[in-house]
């Protein structure tokens, strides 16, 4: 039983050190510049192992790319291949033309390590096509695949409407693939309120701008109404902060309440979807 337990505590080492790479971290937030030097210091560390050495020099290389430095993007990339062939290059953590890139300088390592064809004797006859025939087109390579994803994010939020001096916290659940997002939200301020937001996620960095519609009920009050939210999403690796504006018109029944809401809110969610 004890041997067991150390088996797994050994085997789970580089994960936990993974996980603590400040390098990696501040790469998921979008800090290139600090990343490339948080992982440049890291791999010049005697004590890395060469799985966490292999994720190090694919982020240094991502970070680079990011920054616009191509000549040294590719250098990480061929010294990645050559190295740490098995290193995969997940295209839903990376922009697809990093992961073209990254293709691109594995096969051109391996084409370095293929031995060179046999020398002939006398040069090949050319191919015998008949009337009928027509060479066939060499195919194209496929292009990579879509960097977008499914998510699932339980959300909580605190709120508050200048207009009306209200506050209050909120909870929600929202599903999103690529760039579309829906959700559903509940409100628990001075009225409880129900909601239905739309909109689209821009971008696909650590920083992405949000715009979207969302209706509200407030059934006590018989109020309905909606209007547009602006706002942005921070990743912050599987926890994703939450920042949004909304204004809306509301069709009340009691006369003596307000019919336009300013609200402001912030929270965070955590993405179950997350790899």
């Amino acid at each position: 039983m004890r041997l067991s337990v150390l088996s797994c505590v050994v085997w789970l080492l580089p994960v936990a050190a993974l996980a603590q790479s400040r390098g990696v971290a501040l790469y998921e937030r979008g800090e290139y510049v600090k990343a490339r030097r948080s992982l440049e210091t890291e791999l010049r560390s005697q004590k890395l192992g060469e799985r966490e050495r292999a994720t190090a020099r694919l982020y240094l290389a991502a970070s680079l790319h990011e920054l616009g430095l191509a000549s040294e993007t590719w250098t990480q990339l061929e010294e990645l291949a050559r190295n740490h062939p098995d290193q995969p290059v997940n295209p839903a953590l990376f922009p697809p033309e990093f992961v073209a890139l990254a293709g691109e300088a594995r096969r051109q390592v391996e084409a370095e390590r293929a031995p060179p064809p046999p020398v002939e004797t006398k040069p090949p006859e050319p191919p015998q096509v008949t009337p009928w025939e027509t060479p066939a087109e060499p195919e194209e390579p496929e292009a990579p695949a879509a960097s977008g994803r499914s998510r699932l994010l339980p959300e909580v939020f605190g709120f508050m409407d200048p207009v009306g001096k209200s506050v209050g916290v909120g909870g929600g659940l929202t599903y999103g693939s690529g760039s579309f997002e829906v959700g559903a939200r509940a409100l628990l301020g001075t009225q409880v309120g129900a909601g239905l937001q739309v909109g689209l996620v821009l971008g696909d960095g650590a920083f992405r701008p949000h715009l979207a519609l969302r209706g509200t009920a407030v059934p006590g009050l018989s109020a309905y109404g909606g209007g547009p939210v602006v706002g942005a999403r921070f990743a912050l690796g599987s926890l994703t902060a939450l920042v949004d504006v909304g204004a809306e018109l509301f069709k009340v029944s009691d006369a003596g309440y307000r019919s336009f809401a300013m609200t402001a809110s912030a929270g965070v969610g955590f993405d179950l979807l997350s790899p």
